[in-house]
């Protein structure tokens, strides 16, 4: 093959690479995708909860870690329609944004649920129980402290779970009054 003919080939195959390379579709991660105000607000929330918790040395994993956990969790919660800022607080409270987190109990995940009563399949609802849960103790609860108190401990909560839906209550407010 001449060098004229190899040059030939080599542009041919340039441009026939190119072309493709030009009209192929980008796959949806290189796209840029601006957050809408749910994803903003969830990101500002987890933002300020893991700074509380890495303040409060209540944080397991490495704060990138907590923020990826906690937008994901809290991307459940919000639809499950809860406050932002008492879920993120929960989840200081139960986990400090673990994943993997596991209580003597047998409660699992960052929201810290027992499976047997919440989780029909563990590796897919991990993220969704939590707030469904949540949200039925706090529909149950006479105010939000007592629901708080009732997702702590089951119907009939004692001190110890009216003081952690106080300490949960006190975090919420802190995360909202960082947020402005």
């Amino acid at each position: 093959m001449t060098r004229t003919a190899s040059a030939l080939l080599a542009a041919l195959l340039c441009l026939v690479i190119g072309t493709q390379a030009a009209s192929a579709p980008k796959p949806a991660s290189l796209s840029p995708k601006r957050p809408g105000p749910a994803e903003v607000e969830i990101r500002t929330v987890c933002w300020h909860a893991v700074a509380l918790a890495d303040e409060m040395r209540r944080l397991v994993p490495h704060p990138q870690k907590g923020r990826a956990v906690c937008e994901l969790a809290l991307s459940h919660a919000a639809r499950a329609r809860l406050p932002l800022e008492v879920s993120a607080a929960v989840l200081i409270a139960e986990s400090g944004m673990s994943e993997g987190a596991r209580s003597s109990a047998g409660a699992v995940g960052p929201w810290q649920v027992l499976p047997r009563y919440f989780m029909r399949d563990k590796a897919a609802d991990v993220y969704n129980a939590g707030p469904k849960a949540l949200a039925g103790w706090l529909a149950r609860g006479d105010t939000e402290a007592h629901g708080l108190a009732m997702y702590n401990a089951g119907y009939r909560p004692g001190p110890r779970a009216h003081a952690y839906a106080r300490r949960v209550q006190r975090w919420a407010r802190e995360i909202e009054g960082r947020r402005g």
